[in-house]
């Protein structure tokens, strides 16, 4: 299972690690269209409100669009909940492994903890760089998400 980022999940790849446990289990599969209704229950505020988008996937057998959502790890721990002591941990555990393993890989910064320490000088700054078309020396990536995103993602 990828990862879309860091800190997501989407509904085929959490789907697919829920029946993989279910099926040591001995459970019954869950299809995706009802772990869509859970997530739509569970989410039902959020997704009033646009916090969370519906998307959608290209079905590679049939090549027919279908829906999906696009969860935070934090979501999709909050979805585990409905289901087995047993499936509930293993992909817990699952979860826990692959974020220990970006977090290895990845020096991650998030806006949301460097935002307090980006004052108006520095916005200033970096606007009449971009303005002036000043090169800098940063040499890493930067991959941008935003909640605005429709269709497949890019």
């Amino acid at each position: 299972m990828g990862l879309i980022n860091k800190n997501t999940i989407t509904s085929l790849e959490l789907l697919e690690q829920i029946n993989f446990f279910r099926k040591v289990e001995e459970k019954n599969e869950q299809r995706h269209d009802t772990l869509l209704n859970v997530i739509r229950d569970e989410f039902e505020e959020e997704i009033g409100v646009q916090k969370i988008l519906e998307t959608h996937y290209i079905h590679e057998q049939n090549k027919q669009k279908y829906p999906m959502f696009v969860l935070t790890i934090s979501q999709a721990k909050q979805v585990l909940v409905r289901e087995s002591k047993f499936v509930r941990k293993a992909v817990l555990k699952y979860i826990e492994n692959l974020e220990q393993q970006l977090q290895t890989q990845f020096n991650i910064i998030y806006l949301e903890d460097i935002k307090l320490q980006i004052n108006f000088n520095d916005k200033i700054i970096s606007f009449l760089k971009y303005l002036l078309k000043v090169k800098t020396k940063f040499t890493g990536t930067v991959i941008l998400f935003t909640s605005g995103s429709e269709g497949l993602l890019k």
